[in-house]
């Protein structure tokens, strides 16, 4: 990722305005409340695609919508994965282990990523 997609990420995760969630780059549940992993953020605020509804369940009780994207080389990425294009995948595994499994705050994750920052700025 370049320098200006860098800054906008971490803004974006220090900003509260996005809830986090885990699992998924996007779920909306039941009650309409909408979620996002670290990824997500990233890729709602530094990706131009378009999002659209990619739920994969059938379970009428789950009751949640997957946000995946609607066209480009993003269409599949219904789960939590970009693109090494991105992110290398290294540095998606880790942050997918600190938002997912350790818990961490998107202030913590956004630290890490600050402190790490020559993993994510390519060019």
């Amino acid at each position: 990722m370049n320098l200006k997609k860098f800054r906008k990420w971490l803004k974006a995760l220090r900003s509260k305005k996005f809830k986090q969630g885990t699992k998924a780059l996007c779920v909306t549940n039941s009650k309409g409340r909408t979620q996002y992993c670290c990824l997500g953020v990233y890729a709602h605020e530094c990706i131009d695609e378009e999002w659209e509804d990619s739920t994969l369940t059938t379970r009428p009780n789950a009751a949640k919508k997957v946000w995946g994207f609607r066209s480009g080389p993003f269409r599949d990425m219904r789960t939590a994965f970009l693109p090494a294009s991105e992110i290398s995948v290294d540095a998606q595994q880790a942050l997918i282990r600190m938002n997912d499994i350790e818990r961490k705050s998107f202030e913590q994750i956004a630290d890490h990523i600050e402190r790490n920052k020559e993993e994510f700025v390519t060019e």
